[in-house]
């Protein structure tokens, strides 16, 4: 295995995760792989993704990173992209995310994140890109974020979504045509229409 372990070291110079599937280009299989997982040059992060033992590369979303390099099918919501769009105070203790219904998510060595499965039309609307530690990733506008919230409000209590509407609405972060748009898609235009009118008086 000697071969494969300076290969490796090339191949993961940098330090960032990499897949089964990446190294296997490089020309290193997965039993080497796995190999030198069992001897602590590499860390097994999930099913398919590693990163070398010695690499400072700390990421704060560490099962975001697994479900970007598996290529999973995700959008970040709720409680999380409250937090990375800055209109909360809520502190999630794991990720948050969308999924379409009927999919999974890849297997996860630790505590893998909520799940929210929507369907096809609530699950594409108000998707925008946005780089999360050198990582570009799907997330939920903030419009789509609050009116999630009011729709999921059952999972965290209607104080959250409360909170989020309106410090969203104060940081300017979406108009009311826009909370209304997303609150139809989300069909709880009915029970955000009243607060959005008392941020108009």
């Amino acid at each position: 295995m000697c071969n494969y372990g300076k290969k490796i070291d090339e191949f993961s110079a940098s330090g960032a995760a990499f897949t089964a599937e990446s190294a296997a280009k490089y020309g290193i299989p997965r039993s080497a792989l796995a190999y030198y997982a069992q001897t602590g040059k590499l860390h097994r992060l999930c099913h398919g993704v590693y990163q070398t033992a010695e690499s400072n590369a700390v990421n704060s979303y560490p099962d975001l990173e697994q479900l970007v390099r598996k290529n999973a099918d995700f959008v970040i919501c709720l409680l999380s992209a409250l937090r990375l769009h800055n209109i909360t105070t809520q502190l999630p203790a794991c990720l948050w995310i969308a999924i379409p219904q009927g999919r999974k998510i890849p297997k996860f060595a630790g505590p893998p994140p909520t799940v929210v499965r929507m369907g096809k039309k609530p699950y594409s609307y108000g998707v925008e890109t946005l780089k999360v530690e050198n990582l570009p990733v799907r997330i939920y506008s903030p419009a789509k974020t609050v009116a999630d919230c009011f729709k999921f409000r059952n999972k965290f209590g209607l104080d959250v979504a409360l909170e989020a509407l309106e410090d969203g609405y104060r940081k300017k972060r979406f108009n009311v045509e826009q909370l209304m748009e997303a609150a139809t898609v989300c069909r709880v235009q009915n029970i955000i229409r009243p607060y959005a009118e008392m941020m108009l008086k």
